[in-house]
């Protein structure tokens, strides 16, 4: 027995190891390990719950937090842990049961209260919520963020006097936040308290406060009124007094932005890369910009910029792949999608996209090994199950593609594609009148689907020459 334990030790430490080397997987399967060993230590169950949750397999990490938990029921922790995990499955009702479980072992835990008044929030239960908000404050009064958090669930009720209070408190607890008397302002908008209002609006022009040029306080007070056109104005008043005001620039940004004018954005992108132009957030937003305007090659050049600074940058890398794809470039998606895969080997939405370059290619063996991969981290991940189908049946195995589609609709049968490359699968293999029922199924969750409406207009036909 104590030689099993030892054994089990070295599983554990060779995945706190592998944990922070960034090798979930290994670091998973040694904490398995350790658990057949020793199933009764709560703190591997909860290691190996940490893990899964990183990498988004709540439903298994809510597992182990359950075996934890058999083992120390009086572990307040462990039952906010796994609140959380099942709050992220959009299970509301099992996590506050996990914080209520929390809270009877600490009726003055903040942390469990703020939890359970979010949920409760998130499920439009907003009584409940500024209940809990109301118990916080009651501990601390001077916790801004829960009189934010119970100001906003208030006004959900309609209750806007009361909600009004809690921003106001909120507000002489930290009377320099600018930000925050914009947003009053626009909180009150639908209230009728105008004079008050306007209090609020005055007194985020007031010169005492951080923004020193008037003409940027002007148009940020009006962009949070949402007078977007009016703002525009206010920043390229700003930007005459000083043409290099960053503050000013990023502003105009924002506000081009609210208004779809994504020319000017990349006019605005360029003034402050010829002031900074090491600034790599400012080339990667750039980038992003210019896809709103399909200019996918100019896109790349941006991001080429950014990688001549920093060759590390994971999303650059992830966002070039993307664009090359846009473009028809496989090959090339390829290439920055390995490069990705350095930096992230388990990150599913790079091996996804890389498995349908491959598809696209059709080196379809080369793709189902990407997208087995894939599977074996996240069993439930759709889009290889989509990928590993299409591959199937542009190989001809057009029963094991329908076994994939069908997997991947289970789980999410809102998924058009799955419908259309099963109508598809089904169209090649004589069955018509299935493939017909799959295509509608796909034009009812996206009308505007032009080729699920060509395919069953050809499925139909097929069956009137029977």
């Amino acid at each position: 027995m104590k030689k099993s334990l030892k054994e089990a030790r070295v599983f554990k430490t060779k995945a706190r190891v592998l944990e922070g080397q960034g090798k979930y997987k290994e670091a998973i399967n040694c904490y398995t390990k350790a658990l057949k060993i020793d199933p009764k230590d709560g703190k591997t169950w909860k290691s190996k719950a940490k893990v899964l949750k990183h990498q988004g397999r709540y439903k298994e990490a809510i597992k182990c937090y359950t075996e934890a938990l058999k083992i120390d029921p009086k572990d307040k922790k462990t039952w906010k842990e796994k609140g959380k995990s099942l709050k992220a499955r959009g299970k509301y009702i099992e996590a506050v049961k996990c914080y209520n479980k929390a809270l009877e072992l600490d009726p003055l835990d903040i942390q469990a209260l703020k939890m359970k008044g979010n949920a409760m929030k998130a499920r439009g239960k907003y009584k409940s919520a500024v209940i809990c908000y109301s118990k916080i404050l009651k501990i601390d009064p001077k916790d801004i963020k829960t009189l934010k958090l119970k100001g906003n669930a208030l006004k959900s009720l309609g209750r806007y006097e009361e909600a009004i209070r809690c921003y106001h408190k909120a507000l002489k607890l930290d009377p320099d936040n600018t930000y925050e008397w914009y947003v009053k302002r626009v909180e009150m908008s639908g209230t009728g308290e105008r004079r008050e209002a306007f209090k609020s609006y005055r007194k985020a022009l007031d010169p005492k406060h951080k923004y020193t040029n008037p003409w940027n306080n002007k148009g940020l007070a009006l962009y949070y009124l949402l007078e977007y056109d009016d703002a525009l104005r206010c920043f390229d008043k700003a930007l005459e007094v000083e043409p290099s005001d960053m503050e000013a620039l990023h502003n105009k940004i924002l506000t081009l932005e609210k208004l779809g004018k994504y020319e000017e954005i990349v006019t605005c992108y360029d003034k402050i890369l010829e002031i900074k132009p090491e600034d790599t957030e400012s080339w990667f937003n750039r980038g992003w910009t210019l896809t709103m305007l399909g200019r996918y090659e100019e896109m790349i050049d941006s991001l080429d910029r950014v990688l001549k600074i920093n060759s590390k940058d994971l999303e650059v890398w992830f966002n070039k792949g993307w664009a090359l794809d846009k473009l028809g470039r496989y090959e090339d998606a390829i290439y920055a999608y390995n490069e990705a895969l350095k930096l992230k080997p388990d990150d599913v939405e790079l091996l996804s996209n890389k498995g349908w370059s491959l598809n696209n290619l059709g080196r379809y063996k080369e793709a189902i090994k990407c997208f087995n991969r894939i599977l074996d981290i996240s069993p439930s991940f759709t889009s290889a199950l989509n990928g590993k189908g299409y591959a199937c049946h542009k190989t001809g195995k057009y029963k094991k593609a329908l076994q994939y589609f069908d997997s991947a609709l289970e789980i999410d049968p809102a998924f058009t594609y799955a419908w259309y490359m099963k109508g598809y699968n089904l169209y090649i293999m004589g069955k018509y009148e299935d493939a017909v029922k799959c295509y509608d199924r796909a034009l009812e969750i996206d009308p505007d689907y032009i080729e699920a409406k060509k395919s069953k207009e050809e499925a139909l036909e097929a069956l009137n020459r029977r």
